[in-house]
């Protein structure tokens, strides 16, 4: 069937995320201008898996995620005239396993970024560059984020290629600057005025045209002279080198200028304390006093590096008088099907399984710290490696039970 008269059906698995999946929602405007009926549905929907389509598109998030798209594409196979055909899979897993998932179960993985209409058999520019159709979204869709906030990318891609993350895999352009505006007008026009814009960049602080993205979020009414409550967030946080040196000073002015309600910025390995506190403090020095910062373990570590940093960050939080969100983050890697158990993770660290176990107990309290108050950490996490290390091995050795009690 010719585009302009087809039925499109576009899924996102029932998996946990705040976020749309803005690359299923370009898909839908592509083919809505192209004026194909187009219907969303979130997870498994008996309604409309009794019905034929002309073709179905499925997102994907994380590899780990694997077993729910195997089952929503198996779930939506019978639902096209040919599954290897017309059930497209789409997303950061389908990209890194693709080849699998066509082993897996009959469906049409497309990799990386859709920049081109080809991709998806269609004559067309670059999709990835049309405005999400939010409009396809149902009233009561699992999205609470677009209830309060606009959603925007500044950049696409990374220049940082880290070895533990993925997006050089499954985005590796790297645009240093989107204009914000067409994006933000968009949000306004399909849902309305928002008080928070949240920006979904891997790396926006390292764009050379980092002072063109502040102009662009302060022309949309997010200014940083206190007239209104409106509030922006970085989502995947900042480089902590970035803001060393004259540069990082720079770049501090220009985002301290934002209604930055907290800055987010990485702290992934214990040898760069120097960087950390360098970008924590340039902050600090400008009145910002809310901070969150991600602390990824398992990748080129040990678990007495993740008290080590939890230390020092408290310690901060008492001497600049502020309060940092710490979030323990597990390295996962890119192309694992499920997340690692106790036993794998001590197998990583050349650890035992029930040392691994009870880190990962304790990493569920990290979130009980109070900012600042040392006599608490040391008392929660012990006042040293050692400490530390003799707390998660008594708690591996509980049974499962006791450690499922909520932490007091």
């Amino acid at each position: 069937m010719s585009a302009g008269n087809m039925d499109i059906l576009f899924v996102d698995p029932y998996y946990r995320t705040s976020y749309p999946p803005m690359g299923l929602l370009k898909i839908a405007r592509f083919h809505r201008e192209m004026g194909d009926r187009t219907v969303f549905v979130k997870g498994l929907s008996r309604n409309h898996v009794s019905r034929k389509w002309d073709r179905i598109y499925v997102s994907s998030l994380f590899t780990f995620n694997w077993r729910t798209v195997v089952r929503t594409l198996r779930f939506y196979g019978s639902s096209v005239e040919d599954a290897r055909r017309d059930l497209y899979a789409g997303g950061p897993l389908a990209t890194l396993l693709g080849k699998d998932l066509a082993r897996e179960v009959p469906c049409r993985p497309i990799s990386g970024v859709i920049d081109t209409a080809a991709k998806i058999g269609m004559e067309g520019g670059d999709i990835d560059a049309l405005l999400p159709d939010y409009s396809i979204l149902p009233e009561n869709a699992a999205y609470p984020l677009l209830r309060k906030a606009w959603i925007a990318s500044a950049t696409r891609g990374c220049s940082a290629k880290c070895a533990f993350c993925s997006v050089k895999e499954v985005d590796p352009r790297c645009v240093e600057y989107l204009p914000l505006g067409k994006q933000i007008e968009n949000s306004r026009k399909t849902l309305g005025e928002r008080d928070v814009l949240v920006l979904l960049d891997n790396n926006a602080a390292a764009s050379p045209f980092l002072d063109s993205i502040v102009d662009d979020i302060r022309s949309a009414g997010f200014s940083g002279d206190g007239s209104s409550k409106k509030t922006v967030d970085f989502s995947q946080g900042f480089e902590p080198y970035l803001f060393t040196g004259q540069g990082g000073e720079i770049r501090a002015d220009l985002l301290a200028g934002l209604p930055l309600e907290t800055v987010r910025i990485a702290w992934d390995f214990r040898n760069e304390e120097h960087a950390y506190r360098k970008a924590v403090s340039v902050f600090s020095e400008r009145e910002i006093g809310r901070f969150s910062t991600y602390l990824l373990y398992g990748f080129a570590d040990t678990p007495e590096d993740m008290h080590y940093r939890l230390l020092r960050i408290t310690e901060m939080e008492k001497e600049l008088g502020i309060s940092v969100n710490a979030e323990p983050m597990g390295y996962i890697a890119p192309h694992r099907k499920r997340r690692y158990s106790s036993r794998e993770r001590g197998l990583l660290w050349g650890r035992a399984e029930e040392e691994a176990r009870g880190f990962e107990v304790l990493m569920r309290e990290v979130g009980s710290r109070v900012p600042g108050d040392m006599e608490y950490f040391c008392s929660s996490f012990g006042r040293n490696g050692d400490d530390f290390l003799k707390k998660i091995r008594r708690l591996g050795y509980k049974p499962a039970a006791e450690n499922d009690q909520p932490p007091r």
